[in-house]
């Protein structure tokens, strides 16, 4: 729908050029030659405009995840976004809307782990106590790694240290994966 693109251009335009909350539907609708109602008719109000944007960022994501063989190489598809609306996500992150941000990083950090855990242990499934525990885990290393950077303005290359990170850790993370499949019956308690 062209009405709909036009507000979300606008808005998006506005967002890298000021704060979420300095940004007003007024703003929005003399950006785009719009009405206040024609903003109205599609839109609640400026954290609905906001939630469709980030779901049209980061949904068609998803499916690329299915082709993903590596946390590393799911953690970068993510960041891509990050790097392309950077300003939009710094003026988010470090204004009202950091919790809006990193709950939509955490369900895809969820699903991307999700995948990841299914991906390797296809042909021998964890235990839905232990795919839970890497799950967890995947999730806080994936989600601490995008807000690190964020909190830096994503200032480093993320690519050099996905890629240290998959060096270094990889290895080590696919061993667990492995130790927990081939002993499913051992939890910690028991050593």
């Amino acid at each position: 729908m062209e009405t709909k693109r036009l507000i979300k251009d606008a808005f998006i335009e506005l967002l890298a050029e000021k704060s979420y909350s300095k940004i007003t539907v007024n703003d929005i609708t003399a950006a785009c030659g719009l009405s206040r109602n024609t903003f109205y008719y599609h839109y609640q109000d400026i954290p609905s405009l906001l939630e469709e944007i980030l779901e049209d960022w980061f949904d068609p994501l998803i499916d690329d995840f299915v082709h993903v063989e590596t946390l590393g190489e799911g953690i970068l598809i993510i960041t891509d976004v990050f790097k392309k609306y950077k300003d939009q996500f710094l003026n988010l992150y470090h204004d009202t809307e950091k919790m809006r941000v990193f709950r939509k990083l955490s369900e895809l950090a969820v699903l991307l782990a999700e995948h990841f855990i299914d991906f390797q242990t296809k042909d021998n499934p964890l235990p839905e106590k232990d795919r839970q525990v890497f799950l967890r885990f995947y999730k806080a290393y994936f989600s601490g790694l995008v807000l690190d950077w964020l909190e830096d303005d994503l200032n480093y290359d993320m690519a050099e240290y996905i890629h240290k990170f998959t060096y270094w850790f990889a290895e080590p993370l696919e061993s667990l994966l492995k130790m927990a499949q081939n002993n499913p019956e051992i939890s910690p308690e028991d050593k």
